[in-house]
């Protein structure tokens, strides 16, 4: 807890005039505003949550504002450190004694830091073979461009994350994560000549196949073993009993003994009743029974 305050306060320290933020609501105004900037990085423009995002990770990294913006990058989706920041997080803090960065004869880069406390210091070289093995020579941008400095970047990434690590708080090397290969699904092809029914078979023949459910068990008498057909799972239908009555009515006399509990229901089951009864009344009278005036 006081490393994290130290780093805070140092944060604080290297940040002068307005870009300083002392809470959550002038930090969220802060970002709003240089979200807005074309000065700061492409990621970060018309995104204040991402400024605002920033803005923590350097708080926490002891980077002032406008450092956390143009040190830290989005790289896959994921907040990376570009190497110049990371070397000069560890060196600028009093845990690193020194860190010493040269190349060997056959090109290969080394990358030696020493942390105060620790008997030896961690030591990491990354070679020509070791780009050759990871796809890296001849790799279009900055492998084909600048090989030598990539391949300092990929040592100097590797000891000091190994080294430094509650100094970095986990952060990737961006110069790393950006040679990382992010693994894609590509959908089946399709075929602009087939018909609808056609397509949807085709997507749905390259979906996995699910797993079958098996039928429950039937329902069974535990004293007779006889199988109980299944209960349905269709709603009852709340005035099938009076629908049933009317419908069994044999004179006027016996339809008008339900109507007081037609005129009880309501919505579409007082209209549905009203519109039984009404037939089943006329049905009586070309009977010859007496007529009595539907209910209301």
């Amino acid at each position: 807890m006081n490393a994290l305050v130290e780093l805070k306060q140092q944060s604080r320290a290297l940040s002068n005039g307005i870009l300083n933020p002392a809470n959550l609501h002038e930090a969220m105004e802060m970002a709003g505003v240089l979200c807005k900037s074309s000065l700061i990085p492409k990621d970060f423009q018309g995104n204040p949550g991402n400024v605002l995002v920033a803005i923590q990770w350097g708080m926490e990294l002891g980077l002032a504002p406008m450092q956390a913006l143009q040190s830290i990058a989005v790289i896959n989706g994921r907040p990376s450190l570009w190497g110049d920041a990371v070397i000069a997080l560890c060196k600028s803090h009093p845990v690193c004694e020194w860190i010493k960065e040269s190349f060997d004869a056959d090109g290969t880069a080394v990358c030696i830091a020493k942390r105060k406390g620790d008997p030896e210091p961690v030591e990491r070289r990354f070679s020509l073979d070791d780009a050759k093995k990871a796809q890296l020579i001849g790799k279009q941008g900055p492998w084909s461009q600048y090989p030598r400095r990539m391949l300092q970047m990929r040592a100097r990434s590797w000891c000091l994350r190994d080294t430094f690590p509650d100094l970095l708080r986990g952060m990737a090397v961006a110069e790393e994560a950006q040679d990382s290969i992010v693994a894609t699904v590509e959908p089946p092809p399709i075929d602009p000549t087939a018909t609808a029914t056609a397509r949807l078979k085709s997507r749905l023949a390259a979906q996995p196949a699910q797993p079958e459910i098996p039928a429950p068990p039937p329902d069974m008498d535990p004293k007779t073993g006889e199988v109980l057909p299944a209960a349905s799972t269709e709603p009852a239908d709340p005035i099938a009993d009076l629908l049933l009555l009317i419908g069994e009515a044999k004179t006027v006399a016996d339809l008008e003994a339900h109507r007081d509990a037609i005129v009880a229901l309501t919505n579409g089951h007082k209209k549905r009743a009203r519109e039984a009864w009404t037939a089943k009344k006329e049905a009586l009278i070309a009977a010859g029974h007496h007529a009595y005036p539907a209910p209301e």
